[in-house]
């Protein structure tokens, strides 16, 4: 990942640009597979997909981006078949 300052960059146009965003507040626990655990502090919603929780705010919007990219790499493949 990139320095500190452009990460908040591109997370802050990553959000900027998501339809029907929803980020809330909810301090919840949940269980990893290993039986830890860990305090999501966000729920994390854009479009139609609701993106799983992760420890930080960043993490989280971290994967959305990864999730939505490899999402609409799947879309192009399946455009070129």
């Amino acid at each position: 990942m990139p320095t500190d300052d452009l990460a908040d960059a591109m997370r802050y146009r990553w959000l900027k640009a998501q339809k029907g965003l929803e980020l809330k507040s909810c301090g919840t626990r949940w269980m990893r597979e290993d039986g830890s655990t860990f305090l999501s502090s966000h729920r994390l919603a854009a479009g139609s997909t609701q993106f799983a929780p992760a420890e930080s705010l960043d993490l989280m919007i971290d994967a959305a981006i990864k999730v939505q990219r490899e999402q609409r790499e799947q879309k192009e493949q399946g455009k070129q078949s």
